[in-house]
């Protein structure tokens, strides 16, 4: 991506040459793939520790 570098007081702001088309949460969200009912906060953050686990076992983290 491209930035456009602008001074700004005492600092300078970063804009994206070519802003991205606006979008709605669920374009994102979609991509996903999940199809199950919804996961709790505990729920996802145990399968991302079981996949952390898994993948270290199998050295796939070194």
């Amino acid at each position: 991506m491209e930035f456009v570098v602008e001074s700004v007081g005492d600092g300078i702001l970063l804009r994206p040459r070519k802003p991205f088309p606006p979008t709605q949460l669920e374009d994102g969200v979609g991509c996903a793939g999940y199809r199950g009912p919804a996961k709790s906060l505990a729920e996802m953050e145990q399968g991302v520790l079981e996949d952390v686990k898994r993948k270290w076992l199998k050295g796939e983290s070194r």
